[in-house]
């Protein structure tokens, strides 16, 4: 779901309050109509699933979502409320020194770890993790610089209670998880490229080659998965 430029506001336009943004989303209208109960569960899960990737050494800043109408009658809107990351962007920053390097490689492995326990769990899992979310800087609640990700909008799949391989469901989330890792490949490539030394992330690399060879066995993924192991090891 994208949002138009017309929705995206700062919170300091509101009240003064700089330290803090809003965006705001159409939940439905027109074509692709998305029912209002069906999107709250949705940010409901968005929300538990980033509660629990702080745990796992990933780094977001004070978020909250609400979902309301501004008007009488008018359409449901997502509202998410954000801290402001006073930094840069990791992928604006050219050359990265180790430390950025040491710290996003954490927050690439702690996300691996992440989704093992999310699949293990049967719980909701994130899928918009990438480099390009993420901003070195500090908050006004935390001077110490840190690697945030600070794309918060709630963008999840669900493992299904069945682990039925042919069920819509499961290919659903066998596909987000998948496409997941790819994209956890891309970006360690992309930050090994920016490393001062052009290190290789060995650490990340083995959480990555032990999370696509554990990916579910779905015959319409085998080719594919194969690939990106050799592509781990070869690249």
């Amino acid at each position: 779901m994208e949002a138009s430029a017309e929705d995206m506001l700062t919170f300091a336009s509101f009240n003064g309050q700089p330290d803090w943004l809003l965006r705001r989303e159409s939940i439905y209208g027109g074509e692709g109509q998305i029912p209002v109960l069906q999107f709250i569960d949705r940010v409901i899960k968005g929300r538990r699933a980033l509660r629990m990737l702080a745990e796992f050494d990933v780094h977001v800043p004070e978020f909250q979502y609400f979902v309301a109408s501004e008007r009488v009658g008018g359409p449901s809107r997502l509202f998410t409320i954000v801290e402001r990351v006073y930094g840069q962007n990791i992928l604006e920053m050219g050359e990265l020194r180790g430390s950025i390097v040491c710290a996003m490689e954490r927050a690439f492995v702690g996300f691996l770890k992440y989704l093992r326990s999310a699949r293990a769990s049967g719980l909701p899992f994130w899928t918009d993790f990438s480099l390009r979310q993420f901003m070195y800087g500090s908050t006004r609640s935390n001077s110490d610089e840190r690697c945030y990700m600070v794309d918060v909008e709630p963008y999840v799949a669900t493992w299904p209670p069945s682990s039925d391989a042919s069920s819509e469901a499961y290919v659903l989330a066998t596909r987000s998880y998948i496409m997941q890792l790819m994209h956890v490949f891309l970006d360690l490539k992309e930050l090994e490229s920016r490393s001062r030394k052009h290190v290789r992330l060995k650490r990340a690399r083995r959480f990555l080659e032990t999370a696509v060879r554990a990916t579910p066995h779905a015959a319409y993924y085998e080719e594919f998965r194969g690939n990106l192991i050799e592509l781990l090891l070869t690249s």
